[in-house]
């Protein structure tokens, strides 16, 4: 009797362990689920913030080339003789140039704006599919 009584309380002290150990599993899952949403969350903020850098520095740069042709131009009007023909040519070409720079700013500032889109939309995918994932661990979890 005592012996079916150990085996009885063997098989309950089984039966606890395993419990516990997939209790465990599911602590240790929520746990690794969270780490990895706040790193996705992480890197995707740091990816939106280098995109956005980027373009910044590409607009400086174009801006930076369009100040050094602008100031170029004007020392080689001070430096040589410029007919009146070449002197419109010139005040054409930058001209064209200066409509080109606005609508390279106009283009940088909605491709700020289609980044910032791009992120909200990404992100929310990340919440549903994460908010999906929680409550399919839950429904899993009751079950």
């Amino acid at each position: 009797m005592e012996i079916t009584a150990l085996r009885a309380h063997i098989a309950e002290m089984r039966g606890t362990l395993m419990n516990q150990e997939q209790e465990i599993r599911e602590k240790v899952r929520e746990e690794y689920d969270n780490l990895v949403h706040n790193l996705y969350t992480a890197t995707f903020e740091l990816k939106s913030k280098f995109e956005m850098y980027r373009k910044t520095v590409q607009d400086d740069v174009k801006e930076q080339i369009t100040k050094v042709r602008r100031e170029a131009l004007d020392l080689m009007r001070s430096k040589t003789e410029v007919t009146k023909a070449d002197d419109e040519i010139l005040k054409r070409n930058l001209a064209k140039a200066e409509q080109l720079r606005e609508i390279q700013k106009e283009k940088h500032d909605l491709i700020k704006l289609v980044l910032v889109l791009k992120s909200l939309n990404n992100w929310k995918q990340f919440i549903m599919r994460k908010s999906l994932s929680q409550k399919m661990f839950d429904f899993t979890k009751r079950s």
